[in-house]
């Protein structure tokens, strides 16, 4: 897991204002993840790519923070991961013009097992 600093979307710092200071470095979305977010969606053209990138890197920030696991590949990140950040992508594209909304239950459920445990 690499953790710098940088720029991370409002979205994905809303979720989880106790953990501010930890960012995690996001892979090159625009092959596989890409395939995956535009067969979820049944995209076809190239032409909402930019948005898509920009939706999958905020959903990959949102999912390294609530469970705490960061990849440098897209493949190296476990598949139920993968498969939470695109539909939480998806999730943010259909509901774009709605403003902010918490993130879904059935993100959160896949996500939950990968969550560290504080005692």
């Amino acid at each position: 897991m690499i953790a710098l600093a940088r720029a991370v979307s409002p979205a994905a710092r809303a979720l989880f204002p106790d953990n501010r200071d930890v960012f995690f470095m996001t892979p090159d979305l625009s092959g596989q993840a890409l395939a995956d977010l535009k067969q979820w969606l049944a995209i076809g053209v190239a032409g909402e790519d930019a948005l898509l990138l920009r939706l999958l890197d905020t959903a990959w920030q949102i999912c390294a923070r609530f469970t705490g696991h960061g990849a440098a590949e897209w493949n190296a990140l476990d598949e139920t991961l993968r498969h939470g950040i695109v539909r939480f992508a998806a999730h943010q594209y259909r509901e774009r013009d709605e403003g902010t909304a918490p993130l879904p239950a059935a993100i959160a459920a896949l996500w939950r097992p990968y969550r560290p445990v504080r005692l």
